[in-house]
């Protein structure tokens, strides 16, 4: 079986629209397809960090950077993304999350798979809103 990762972004570099995406975004909702644009990148368990890289940098390749980064504001804000934490940024919401140490882990290991908290933290470091 294979799998395809799409991301839908204002994408401002020249890079080729995914025409399968495009086609079943503007029939399952057009609106959406007027304002953003979807884009393909490797399904490799990196898929969330490969698009934030494409849609800042126009290089799905430097998704590592985006996981360092990631990774820093974590490290930075402990507070913020420690589940045990009274000021942590999900609380009052129903998402579990792993322990703060295994959270970096997992934003510093290539090809672990996004959690919400790592698209807040994304966010974050990079002071703008990341939609999922």
């Amino acid at each position: 079986m294979s799998y395809f990762c799409v991301c839908v972004c204002v994408c401002v570099y020249i890079v080729q629209e995914d025409k399968n995406a495009a086609t079943l975004l503007l029939q399952r909702d057009s609106a959406v397809y007027m304002d953003y644009s979807p884009r393909s990148v490797q399904s490799d368990g990196n898929c969330f960090f490969r698009c934030v890289a494409l849609c800042l940098f126009g290089n799905q390749e430097l998704y590592k950077y985006v996981r360092f980064i990631a990774a820093v504001e974590m490290i930075r804000h402990p507070a913020a993304y420690d589940v045990t934490s009274p000021t942590f940024a999900l609380n009052g919401t129903t998402v579990i999350t792993p322990p703060l140490r295994s959270l970096i882990r997992d934003t510093l290991t290539d090809g672990c798979y996004a959690e919400l908290v790592h698209v807040f933290a994304v966010s974050s470091a990079v002071s703008m809103s990341v939609q999922s």
